[in-house]
This record gives C-alpha cells, structure tokens and sequence, in this order.
C-alpha cells in the first residue's frame, strides 16, 4: 500500500464533491513531475480552486491544506497571464496567509504534509515567485523593507548594497505593458528568461529613480519572448523568416525606435549609457538595421554570433559577430530554479558516475532545421565505442545521465550557442565546448580551461573519444579537480544566486564600471559662446533627425 505521508496532498478524507482519496494520491505522483509551466493547466488549476475548493474553502483548508495550496500555486501562472502582475502578487499573498493559518491549525499529521509541501516550494518556482512580484527581490539582498515596495530607495540602501553596486546607479524605463506579453512567468521559462531576470533585478538593485543622477539607464525589454510569441505558427524557412522579422519590426522594434527618439537621456549621450538585453541571437540579427543605436549602446546578451538568415551576407558566412567585443558583455543563458536544484540533487561524486560522455537532442535526420549540424552527427557516431558513451535524442531524464556522466558534449545547433553548456555546471558534468564560434560568459574573467574543454569541430570522433577516456581513465585526480572548479564556479552563472561575492550580477556590474571609465563623452561644441546661442549650445545631439 502507499506511503500517505510521502505525499503531500494525500487527502484520506477529502472535502465538498472530491472525496475519492485515489484522486489526490495520483494528483501528489503528477505533481511530482510538473514544473507550472503550461498556461492551459494552469487555467484548469484556478478552475478548480473557483469551482471545488473555494465554496468549501473553510473545511478544505481543515482536512487538505496542503491540496488546496499546491493547487493554488499551480494557478500563478494563469492569474499573472490574465489579470496581470497586481493580481500575482495578492494571489500569492492569499497563498502565504492561507498556508501560514493552516500551520497554527492542523493537526499533527497534516502540519507534517504542510512541512513536506514548503521544503517541495523552496526547490521549485514557487521560491522564483515572490522574487518577481515585488514581495522578494534578486540577488544577494532578498529582503524588501516594505511589503508593497516597488522601489528599493537610496535610503534604505545598506553600505554593502553599495559597495555591491560599485557605486553605480541605474535608471529603468518604464515601458508599456505590451513589451512585456505573454507575461512575467511565462517568459521567464527556459533559457530566454534573462528578459525578466535582469528587469526585475535592477527594479530593485543599484537603481534611481532620478535619471538626473544615473550612471545607466535600462531598458526592458522581453523582446525574444515577444518575437516566440508573435511567430508562434511561423517555420523558419526563407519566406517565413521574411515575414518574422517584418512582424517584429511593427510590434517590437519600432515602437521600442519611437520611445528612444523621444527621450532626451538617449540622445544626449547618443545611447552610450544605454543597455539593452537580448536572449537571443534573433534581437541583434534584426537589430543591426539600426546602426544607429547599436554602435554606441550596450549590448548583454548569450549569443555574440548571431545566424545570417535572409540576409545577402549569408552567401559567404552563415554566422556574424552581433555583439561588440570593447563594449558589450556575453551573460549566460537562463537555467529555471527548479532545474538548478533537481541537477543538483543528480551530482554523483566522480568515483561513482558510470557514464563517460552524454549528449541528448536535435542531430541531422532528427530535425529538418538541424540538417547541416555535422558536429552533431559526428557525435551521433560516438555511440559505437559502448554504452558508456550516452549520446541520442532527447530523452526524459537527462538531468539524471547528466549526473552520471563525467563530460557533457556541449554542440552547436543552428547557432553557435547552447544552454546545455551552463546547465552541465548544475549537474557536475565537465563541459566540451564543440562549437568553435562560441564565445563563453566571462571569459576574460573566470579560468575556463580549469572547468572545461573546448575542442575543434574537425576533430570530433575518435580522438575526442580517445582523449576523454584517456583522461578519465589515467589521470582520475585531474578529473576530480576539474568536477571541483566546475562546481566553485557555477555560481557566476547562476541567475538565482545569492552569494554576495559570486553572482553573475557582480560580473556584469564590473564589467559595466570598467565601461564607465572608459567612455565619457567628449564636449560636442567648444569655442561657443552660451549668451550668444542660449541653451541650444548644450542640448542633445539630433540622433534621430533624419527620422523627424
């Protein structure tokens, strides 16, 4: 028979018109798999709060508090879509209230599957939440000193916020709700979820709300989530790419052109303390259209080599640099809280990982858009050398092979980039770079070579194979010091991170103080009497002339 207790929503008793104690042991086993993230089940979860739980709210929160706050919980993502971030954050509050009341009066048994339910929320989204609705914040420094604050003040800034902030302060426009649809926590999904990461972390961290006094001015902007969004039914053949990237143009980018063209704090630096933040390659792609604000202005993004697609260069390059080695910073991709800790909990000691290689996803023959992925056909054919080399298509537990696994084939796919490359640090499996246009997050700042391996594409087969086994075979100490340098230093790419010292915030805001150095704005006029031309001698330059 099942152990009730291992589940935290096993309900015996039930409550209203659910009373079928089975239904809760299969919701509980369900649970246990579902990372709320699918907006149409999250829809189905707040329909059941509305029609089963809250016209007997009192006796379920009696006899199922547990049930009635995880369903709760999977319905974040629903009230956010809808009724919009406001809505998100007295949901959540609701859920804390309930969940806070139930404690003082369960009994026993049901005070033991309330513990068991907050020790499941601190290792999932549910922890990422109140983060992103104003309650927590990003970052080293977590707590908010007011509930409803929307602004951490400069007064209530300890010295080391400061000093974390290497005295910087940034400024972050606040722009119409429609750059940020689909919404909060459905772009903050998967490996594009910086968008949101970084706006909600400067809306709380290092930030004035007087652009008179900004050293930075952000702009945020979820244009990778709104592009996914926009060309959900597009394929990315020539003739759909065309009309992608005419959609973007009309919802994304030129409405983003007229709130620049009308800010005096653009044009007075011509963007030079500017920062823009591109999940993606597709961004900048579509970007370089206006060399006019991406010469000057500050690019973060995971992807320094975008794809050429429909562009004429593409007859000789199938790849460009997109961002700018002397100004703009390479971030990591976005890895989901709840993915960090369940690799985590795969990392096995080196001594006890059975598995010498794994790579799992799209390879030529899989996927139409992955036919000339040699790197990944090549590794395809590893799989002859025996079962210790795990290589395929996309399997469900590859967190677990991951774990068992001393190196992670890191490939390119249709771009030079992949978040498979961050994610191995979680999972303790010493990354091999198999892409040679990659350039790496903070790479002028951490010693990759301690962590990882970058081989050349041409060389991927049997010399790979023998150099990977030949090391984990004679030279087992170099292996533990790697797995050891791999997991110091997987905090620098930790969005989640709160280590004051190590965070890929930290990084970002040296690199950017450098920047600050380096890049003061030389007079635009000299020799010009100011009682003779009034202020037009200092007002800003007319970036955008041509345009009025």
């Amino acid at each position: 028979s099942p152990d009730l207790d291992a589940l935290a929503v096993s309900c015996p008793e039930g409550f209203g018109d659910l009373r079928d104690p089975e239904y809760f042991e299969n919701f509980g086993r369900w649970q246990d798999r579902y990372g709320r993230d699918n907006l149409g089940l999250s829809g189905q979860f707040l329909g059941i709060y509305n029609m089963h739980i809250a016209p007997v709210l009192e006796e379920a929160l009696r006899t199922c508090p547990a049930y009635v706050l995880e369903v709760m919980m999977n319905a974040v993502l629903r009230v956010e879509h809808d009724s919009g971030l406001d809505a998100a954050r007295a949901w959540i509050r609701q859920i804390f209230g309930m969940r806070d009341a139930a404690f003082e009066a369960a009994d026993a048994t049901n005070r033991r599957k309330l513990q068991k339910l907050m020790a499941e929320w601190d290792i999932d989204i549910a922890a990422v939440y109140p983060k992103l609705l104003d309650i927590e914040r990003l970052g080293p420094f977590p707590k908010l000193d007011a509930q409803d604050a929307s602004v951490s003040s400069p007064a209530s800034r300890s010295p080391a916020e400061d000093d974390f902030c290497l005295g910087q302060r940034f400024f972050l426009y606040a722009l119409d709700n429609s750059f940020y649809q689909p919404g909060t926590f459905s772009c903050l999904q998967g490996q594009w979820g910086t968008e949101v990461i970084m706006h909600h972390y400067f809306k709380h961290n290092c930030r004035t709300t007087d652009p008179e006094e900004a050293d930075w001015f952000y702009v945020p902007l979820y244009g990778t989530c709104k592009y996914v969004a926009l060309n959900a039914n597009m394929s990315d053949q020539d003739g759909d790419l065309d009309s992608m990237d005419a959609i973007s143009n009309k919802f994304i980018w030129e409405p983003l052109l007229d709130v620049l063209r009308q800010s005096k704090y653009y044009q007075r630096k011509e963007g030079k303390d500017h920062i823009f933040l591109f999940a993606d390659g597709q961004g900048p792609r579509i970007w370089d259209s206006y060399d006019a604000l991406r010469v000057e202005s500050v690019f973060l993004s995971p992807e320094s080599k975008c794809p050429t697609w429909g562009e004429p260069i593409r007859r000789h390059l199938d790849v460009k640099p997109c961002l700018s080695s002397w100004k703009d910073i390479v971030i990591p991709g976005h890895t989901d809280y709840a993915r960090i800790e369940y690799m985590r909990k795969q990392n096995k000691p080196a001594e006890d990982r059975r598995l010498l290689m794994t790579f799992h996803g799209r390879s030529p023959g899989t996927h139409a858009g992955y036919g000339d992925c040699a790197v990944r056909g090549a590794i395809m054919g590893l799989k002859r050398h025996g079962p210790h080399v795990d290589v395929g298509g996309f399997v469900m537990d590859y967190p677990e092979r991951k774990g068992d696994s001393h190196f992670c084939l890191v490939p390119a796919g249709t771009s030079p980039w992949t978040n498979h490359l961050y994610e191995s640090f979680y999972a303790g499996c010493i990354p091999v770079i198999l892409s040679d246009e990659y350039e790496v997050a903070f790479a002028d700042e951490l010693d990759w070579p301690s962590f990882s391996i970058k081989w050349p594409e041409v060389e991927v087969g049997d010399a790979l194979y023998h150099y990977l086994e030949g090391l984990a075979t004679y030279f087992p100490q170099q292996l533990v010091a790697m797995k050891a340098s791999l997991e110091r230093n997987a905090c620098w790419f930790n969005w989640y991170s709160v280590d004051v010292q190590c965070s890929p915030y930290l990084l970002i805001q040296r690199r950017l103080k450098k920047l600050l150095g380096m890049r003061r704005s030389p007079p635009r006029f000299w020799t010009v009497d100011p009682e003779v031309f009034g202020s037009s001698a200092s007002e800003p330059p007319l970036v955008f002339a041509h345009l009025r």
